[in-house]
């Protein structure tokens, strides 16, 4: 049995009769070398449990092997799907993945921004309502699931937002509302751009179908929390506000709305229909199930990384801008058009 306490790569290369270069070559899977070879060298390092020295290895590439993550909560379920779907692309990439929440603070958003690049990652990913607090960082950038104002020119992969208010819209109408009202987050008027765009395009659907609607009457303002949620409808409700849909824009304000509903005596869908924005898990296990837009987490996470790991190893310096499709998840808090 081969000894597995640490061995050095002059140990391994005398091991396997090969030189160091050739060791690296394989480890690196770049250059020339015989299957013979690779089977060998691969067969010893996992015998003896060879690994390279990264540190040492990042002092003769210059490069750390790893990225930062800028990201305004963990506690979303969404977000939390995107640190997942990061960490997994990074891990199969020889990528660490360093994970900064900035509680929607700037200060902090700026603090943990100029941290990252101090530690020397070698490439971000960013995920804020804030403009970076530096124009060049030093290291490619690739704005993820939102833009935030005066970095429009950076790389972003986005979801279709606007398309996806459009269905909010399209999907309340077939379903019979006509005096539809939007849950909305203050915070996230007029400087988000994901909302912005969904708003944006719940209007569009509106007008198309000829329903007359404005913030100023349509909009109830609420902290995008299910209790701050369903506090907010409750108190609508007994107030007198008449509506027959809820669009929120955050599937959190949408599971909200209907306990809030619930609490009033109004029945969903057959009084008022319902539906959110991101597709949570929580959202198949609501009664009723909640209709909602579908984001397409895996392929936000998953472009991104592809997008930042093409500039930090200098396959691309193309800065694309991607829009990734959304799609409409029927379930029962939407009357069918049929009912």
């Amino acid at each position: 049995m081969i000894d597995k306490s640490p061995i050095s790569l002059k140990e391994l290369a005398k091991m396997a009769n090969v030189s160091t270069a050739t060791i690296s070559r394989v480890l690196n899977d770049n250059g020339r070398f015989s299957e013979e070879t690779r089977h060998r060298v691969l067969s010893l390092i996992k015998e003896t449990g060879y690994s390279p020295n990264v540190a040492a290895k990042a002092l003769r590439t210059r490069n750390a092997y790893a990225v930062g993550l800028i990201i305004p909560e963990v506690v979303n379920q969404f977000f939390a799907r995107i640190i997942d779907s990061l960490g997994r692309v990074f891990f199969d990439h020889n990528y660490s993945l360093f994970v900064c929440c900035t509680d929607e603070d700037q200060e902090k958003n700026n603090a943990m921004v100029a941290n990252l690049l101090g530690k020397g990652v070698d490439g971000l990913l960013y995920i804020s309502r804030y403009p970076l607090h530096s124009g060049d960082t030093g290291v490619p950038v690739v704005c993820l699931d939102r833009v935030p104002p005066g970095d429009e020119e950076r790389c972003s992969i986005v979801s279709d937002n606007r398309h996806g208010g459009r269905l909010a819209a399209e999907t309340l109408i077939a379903g019979g509302s006509r005096n539809p009202v939007i849950l909305c987050d203050p915070i996230d008027l007029g400087g988000l751009s994901t909302i912005e765009n969904r708003l944006a395009g719940f209007e569009e659907g509106l007008r198309a179908a000829g329903v007359t609607w404005s913030r100023r009457t349509g909009m109830i303002k609420t902290p995008m929390t299910v209790g701050a949620a369903r506090e907010r409808i409750s108190k609508a409700v007994r107030a007198g506000k008449r509506f027959d849909g809820v669009f929120s824009t955050l599937d959190a304000g949408a599971l909200g709305a209907l306990l809030g509903l619930e609490d009033t005596g109004i029945r969903v869908p057959d009084d008022v229909n319902v539906i959110g924005f991101d597709d949570v898990p929580l959202g198949e296990y609501s009664r009723p199930a909640l209709t909602t837009i579908r984001q397409d987490v895996a392929a936000l996470a998953l472009n991104g990384a592809k997008l930042l790991l093409a500039q930090m190893e200098k396959k691309s310096y193309d800065c694309r801008h991607e829009v990734i499709p959304v799609a409409l998840v029927k379930r029962g808090s939407v009357r069918s058009s049929s009912d």
